[in-house]
């Protein structure tokens, strides 16, 4: 009787993978996964490679990037394909107008900073050439003028960067609630009251979609005659390798 046999179809492990590695190219993965991360020019100089450029050679070899790939596969800590997808679909759907969270009132507000954090305060000092701690309010009321200064009850000497005759106020937790915060590549209250944001760009996030569904036509890959890819290695030495 014949035996039949089913070829063993599973994906070797991290663990296996690793094994399989020379002992050089072992410690440059695991430096390159962990303390260096991600970084293969740290992870050469690490490894005792005389070239830190040799991790850019490295990381790109058939057996180190599969062990590599492997690790990041079986860590709980890193987005599989389909969360990455689901990510970048969000980003790329994003449509935020913070002007839905904004309320303008019509209340004037004056905006106030400690003398000593203030930029021409400094520079006053310096003309006088003095610590920026020894102007009192008297010195800086000569300089800046009486309105422009005030001193709170604890003794800290404030200058007036700023009056506007609104005051812009933001309700942020109703636009956490609605996902616009996330939307946002910039989004800060100045100190003059104005509210500043740049919603993000959805074109990279739709270009890295369109990659990772392969819209973009076929991808150039050099290969040797058997179908295995061709290895283009420059100026390496045999102590290197």
């Amino acid at each position: 009787m014949t035996e039949h046999r089913t070829p063993n179809t599973e994906q070797p492990t991290a663990e296996e993978l690793g094994a399989a590695l020379n002992p050089r190219h072992r410690k440059f993965a695991d430096l390159y996964l962990n303390e260096c991360r991600l970084n293969a020019s740290a992870a050469a100089r690490r490894s005792g490679y005389k070239d830190h450029r040799q991790g850019w050679r490295i990381v790109r070899l058939p057996d180190v990037a599969a062990y590599i790939a492997a690790v990041m596969a079986e860590s709980p800590d890193v987005m599989g394909a389909g969360e990455v997808a689901a990510r970048l679909t969000i980003e790329a759907r994003s449509t935020v107008d913070m002007d839905e969270f904004v309320t303008v009132a019509p209340t004037e507000r004056t905006f106030w900073v400690p003398a000593r954090q203030h930029e021409p305060v400094r520079e006053y000092a310096k003309r006088k050439r003095v610590d920026v701690e020894d102007l009192d309010k008297y010195d800086l009321m000569n300089e800046f003028g009486a309105s422009e200064v005030s001193e709170t009850l604890d003794g800290e000497v404030m200058i007036k960067v700023a009056t506007i005759a609104q005051d812009v106020v933001i309700d942020w937790a109703a636009a956490k609630a609605a996902g616009a915060i996330s939307g946002m590549a910039v989004l800060k209250k100045n100190r003059d009251g104005s509210l500043e944001y740049r919603v993000k760009d959805p074109t990279k996030a739709l270009q890295l979609l369109g990659q990772l569904h392969d819209m973009f036509g076929q991808r150039q890959v050099h290969q040797n005659p058997d179908g295995s890819p061709i290895k283009f290695i420059v100026g390496v030495s045999e102590d290197d390798l």
